[in-house]
């Protein structure tokens, strides 16, 4: 079921839990600082939950480096089916490279990362 009032959330968060290559602070602070001025942003190193997504409108995976579990993928779903967004970045190289397993999500979507090979 869509949640409304998540459709209208101004508010992002950059997930830090899975040893991301992108985080806020560090390689995104030109970012943070174009985006905080009409949204409230905000970083997790927290595991990925329900409870721990349900403020976001948005949710951005910066290049996680580790593999998620079948919870964190539950709730990642949870989050888009409800009407909240997800933004996957992925460096060169693809899942591979980066010793995630992300792909097993973006594909419910019809999407997947090529690992270049």
């Amino acid at each position: 079921m869509l949640d409304p009032e998540r459709s209208l959330n101004n508010t992002i968060l950059f997930s830090e839990s899975k040893n991301e290559l992108f985080r806020l602070q560090q390689e995104l602070k030109s970012l943070h600082r174009k985006l905080k001025s009409q949204w409230k942003v905000t970083s997790s190193t927290e595991p990925l939950t329900k409870a721990s997504l349900s403020s976001a409108g948005l949710v951005v995976l910066g290049c996680p480096r580790q593999p998620f579990t079948d919870l964190q993928f539950a709730a990642l779903r949870r989050h888009v089916e409800d009407g909240g967004a997800l933004l996957v970045l992925v460096e060169e190289g693809g899942e591979k490279k980066a010793n995630t397993n992300i792909n097993f999500l973006l594909e419910e979507f019809g999407i997947s990362v090529n690992n270049g090979d």
